[in-house]
């Protein structure tokens, strides 16, 4: 039962946690850093629904379906559903919950909704109000807009720099003794400063969080060095700034070296560094406890190459990318291609101008030597690459291609046309790479497949796997396999690498470490194409892969083939 600790703070005794979760975001959240840590990403705002407020609606029911799918459960499961919107009447919520005859608790509160319904779900499980909890919520940066700000129809201009309501909805569900738990919980007061700026929301929300904080750490007796991260959502850099004045002036707290919104840990590192600290703890990819919260892959060439500090030996500094990608193969955790310094798209080009440029002179447009951290330059290819990009790409496997050789012409016609279709490249290393040796002629087929039937599950039982029949013919030789897997992707992945195991035992190493799902056209409703996107890895490398098809499962196989074709391509020393 939860112990009331101090005036403001709630301490769990049996350790509710969190069981599953999932987030659904639009293409601007998705195209942004943190793109490869969501479930899916829509590229249609309105979601097939003809307002803004019925998007969201369906944003959130999505994402509170695909928890409780992540959880193994069904709706029939989950005791109770804590959920709130930035809407009139809590709508957004209300209408995403209508069809899951889950018992419903409609909250309200601003920014802090997610941070609320957790806690009131942790409540509930610890009490024993409810066995399983679900708590969620969503906004719409239109529907947001419309109602808050600025009608939309009026067609004002924003800078890429104003700040957007997300266009996401998240879930997350609660059980007893789950992994990560949620140890306590401290409800805030209203404090309000008078701030009349509604564009400067920072400022007017900086009192309130100071106020959390301090009760927070006053009512557990902690103190900011006891704790890896203090996380707030969207104050931006004004408001972080006027909390940590606050904190500092006001209540004689520094919470500088854990306080971490918008991704400034890495900045504030550096100038303590510069202000004279000695040591700095940090994590590794994102990965660690107890040690800090910034990430030492961006700090330690930060420190050496832009500031001019001795951290490493130049032989060991080269190892850095190498090991990010060790580390987040042992921990199974998907690897950040966009990370600084060590991602894979850290040191790429997209833009014509760029990838003429670079070519030309490199140091113009690299901000350091790929090399010096153990990375390597490169291009992205979409449909809107020229002849010289595509003949640069081609020269990786073709030597002395330029830009006028008819395979150069062949590639980019198949690019466009493929695009056009719903495929995209950018993202896809892998299936880029054997288009180019099928354009080359080289590409070689390790397999046909002959056959194979899914057999699913019935998906109100979560204890249920589903099965995989699946005939292969590897030169003379025929392979037929049964597999059993969490849904149908996993049953046809598991299926392929058993029948191939024994042709080609090199896959024993192979990973598949990221399945993304993107709608291309969600007016067509059920039969909408989708694009599926494969990240996979071995102790080496990591490579994407894309399919796409009315069909998720066929647009699932497409993809997983390219993967492992891919795989075996590179053993073969092909790409």
């Amino acid at each position: 039962m939860a112990e009331r600790i101090g005036k403001y703070t709630l301490k769990f005794g049996s350790r509710p946690g969190i069981i599953a979760s999932a987030a659904i975001v639009g293409s601007k959240e998705g195209d942004g850093p943190l793109g490869g840590n969501f479930d899916e990403i829509i590229t249609d705002g309105t979601f097939g629904e003809k307002t803004w407020e019925k998007a969201e609606s369906a944003f959130q029911h999505r994402a509170v379906v695909k928890a409780i799918e992540k959880s193994g459960m069904t709706a029939a499961d989950i005791d109770m559903l804590m959920a709130g919107d930035l809407l009139s009447q809590c709508s957004g919520s209300a209408f995403g919950a209508r069809d899951l005859g889950i018992p419903f608790v409609g909250l309200y509160g601003a920014c802090s909704t997610m941070a609320l319904s957790l806690a009131l779900a942790a409540l509930s499980v610890d009490s024993g109000a409810a066995r399983i909890a679900a708590a969620a919520t969503s906004s719409h940066f239109c529907s947001a807009e419309k109602q808050f700000r600025t009608p939309l129809e009026y067609g004002g201009q924003r800078p890429p720099t104003a700040q957007w309501t997300a266009t996401a909805a998240g879930c997350a569900v609660i059980g007893k003794s789950a992994s990560p738990h949620i140890e306590a919980a401290t409800f805030g007061r209203i404090t309000d400063y008078g701030v009349k700026d509604a564009n400067n929301m920072g400022a007017a929300m900086a009192p309130a969080a100071c106020s959390t904080i301090t009760a927070f750490l006053q009512d557990t007796k902690t103190q900011p060095e006891d704790l890896d991260l203090i996380l707030t959502g969207d104050l931006g850099y004004v408001g972080s700034t006027l909390l940590r004045e606050l904190m500092r002036k006001q209540e004689h707290i520094d919470i500088t070296t854990c306080h971490n919104d918008c991704g400034l840990t890495v900045a504030n590192t550096l100038f303590a560094v510069e202000g004279g600290a000695v040591d700095v703890h940090g994590t590794f990819c994102g990965i660690g406890e107890r040690c800090g919260n910034t990430d030492l892959c961006t700090v330690i060439p930060d420190l050496q190459l832009k500031m001019g500090f001795f951290v490493l030996p130049p032989d060991r500094l080269r190892l850095l990318t190498g090991s990010a990608r060790r580390i987040a193969d042992i921990t199974n955790l998907a690897f950040d291609a966009r990370a600084p310094y060590v991602g894979g798209y850290a040191f790429r080009h997209k833009a014509g101008a760029h990838i003429d440029g670079e070519e030309k002179w490199s140091a113009a447009f690299q901000h350091t030597d790929p090399a010096q951290v153990g990375n390597s330059s490169g291009i992205l290819i979409s449909d809107q690459s020229g002849r010289a990009a595509v003949a640069k790409r081609l020269r990786e496997l073709a030597p002395g291609t330029d830009k006028n050789d008819p395979c150069v012409t062949e590639l980019l016609a198949r690019i466009k046309n493929e695009e056009r279709m719903g495929y995209q490249y950018e993202n896809a290393d892998g299936s880029l790479a054997l288009m180019m040796l099928e354009t080359l002629g080289r590409r070689k087929r390790y397999f046909e497949l002959l056959d194979f039937k899914i057999v699913l599950s019935d998906p109100t039982k979560s204890d249920v796997l589903t099965g995989c029949l699946l005939k292969i013919a590897v030169g003379g030789s025929e392979a037929l396999v049964a597999s059993e897997g969490k849904g149908p992707v996993n049953a046809i992945d598991l299926a392929l690498r058993k029948a191939l195991g024994g042709f080609y035992p090199v896959l024993e190493g192979m990973k598949l470490t990221d399945y993304k799902v993107r709608v291309i056209d969600s007016d067509a409703a059920t039969a909408a194409k989708v694009r599926v996107s494969i990240e996979s890895s071995d102790s080496r490398s990591v490579w994407r892969t894309v399919g796409v098809s009315t069909d998720i499962i066929e647009a699932s196989w497409l993809a997983l083939c390219d993967s492992i074709d891919y795989m075996l391509s590179a053993a073969d020393g092909l790409v």
